[in-house]
Formats: C-alpha cells, sequence, structure tokens
C-alpha cells in the first residue's frame, strides 16, 4: 500500500480543520518527506489506524501552536489548574477528528478500518526507522508548526503502537 495518498488525506483534512474550526491558515512547507526517525514533543498524538491500512498516524505539535490550538479548542478561558488536563485533550482530539475525517471515504467504500484512541506522550523521545517507511509532512501556521507522520508499508503486517510510542 503506498502511503502518499494517506498522508495526503491527512495533511488535506489537517488544513481544512486548522482553517474551519481553528481560524488559522496554514502552509505545507515540506510533504511526503521520507524521514529515518521522528523526534516525538511532550504533548505529540499518536493514532493507531487498523484494518486494510495498518499505520500509525502522529501529530507533533510546536507549543505555540498547540496552546493557541487549545485556546480555540476550549472556546472560553481556562483555569491554570485545569490547562495541562485541557491541553493533553485538545491534542488527541484535534487527531482523532482530522484521522476520522481523512478516512472517512474509504469506510464509505466498505473497507474495514479500526482506529485507536489517541495516545499522548508525555516527555520527548525519538523513534527510529525499523523495517517501516516513516512519511513526513509539514503545517506551517502563524503560531507555529505541526508535522504530520505516517509509519507504515508493505512489510509493517506486524505494526504495533506499543512499539512505536
Amino acid at each position: 500500500m503506498r502511503l502518499e495518498p494517506i498522508l495526503k488525506s491527512m495533511t488535506d483534512n489537517s488544513i481544512a480543520f486548522l482553517q474551519e474550526s481553528m481560524e488559522i491558515t496554514s502552509e505545507v512547507d515540506a510533504e511526503n518527506l521520507v524521514v529515518q526517525q521522528i523526534t516525538l514533543n511532550r504533548h505529540t498524538a499518536m493514532i493507531g489506524i487498523g484494518g486494510h491500512l495498518n499505520v500509525l498516524f502522529y501529530i507533533v505539535y510546536e507549543e505555540p501552536l498547540l496552546d493557541y490550538l487549545t485556546q480555540v479548542f476550549a472556546g472560553e478561558e481556562i483555569p491554570s489548574e485545569e490547562y495541562e488536563e485541557f491541553k493533553i485533550s485538545a491534542a488527541g482530539e484535534i487527531a482523532n477528528i482530522i484521522v476520522g475525517h481523512a478516512i472517512a471515504p474509504l469506510a464509505k467504500q466498505g473497507e474495514t478500518i479500526n482506529i485507536t484512541p489517541p495516545a499522548i506522550t508525555e516527555q520527548a523521545q525519538s523513534i527510529i526507522r525499523s523495517k517501516c517507511h516513516i512519511l513526513k509532512t509539514k503545517l506551517v501556521t502563524s503560531q507555529g508548526a505541526m508535522c504530520l507522520y505516517l509509519i507504515g508499508s508493505d512489510t509493517c503486517s506486524d505494526l504495533s503502537a506499543r512499539d512505536y510510542l
């Protein structure tokens, strides 16, 4: 299975979501780059997409962008003692919305697709490419950037999220 069309769909849905729901424009800075490793920031969101696709999807947010998205997502002032929990929820929910919209057309075609709940990293770490392909697209906004990653390939039939988070 080719990963490029899947990442393109994730990219298009990210741009649309940022514009329509978060009221921020974004531009593609780099698209479909093959990379050897992913550096995960704190609050990186990961979703496993199983069934026909069998890939892992990551959004690595720059902190200023995630702070902005959290505020817009909340729609109101967040008490400081609840901010971190809300930020984690926003990071995961944004990823969930993007993935859900991106895979919806495949589900309508009768494909079996399962997604995991979003998992959020608590600390920075790196993922080194093994036998799987890693594709990256970077979106840039006025508030910061976010990188979209897709891990998978035909040789990754035993792909497990716990091995990549």
